[in-house]
């Protein structure tokens, strides 16, 4: 697969945005003051940092691998329908 495709940048986008929520939550729990004493600043940029090193995740995974999984498992070809009536 290439790095040049709709599909590479639809499953790198889906981690990324999983990696970013995951990095917030990560932030957010780790604060223990209260809810609306948190730094917004400081947790949009681990959740920015997070994507940006998903996204150079995938890249790199492609290039060794063929998937943007870093196992090399995943296929991004489009599902065929091959259930009978």
């Amino acid at each position: 697969m290439s790095i040049w495709t709709s599909a590479f940048w639809k499953a790198t986008a889906e981690r990324a945005i999983a990696t970013a929520a995951q990095s917030a939550i990560a932030a957010l729990g780790t604060d223990l003051i209260g809810v609306l004493d948190i730094d917004a600043v400081a947790v949009l940029s681990l959740a920015g940092g997070g994507a940006v090193l998903s996204i150079l995740k995938s890249i790199a995974a492609t290039a060794a691998t063929g998937s943007p999984s870093a196992g090399g498992g995943e296929t991004l070809e489009p599902r065929v329908n091959t259930h009978r009536r």
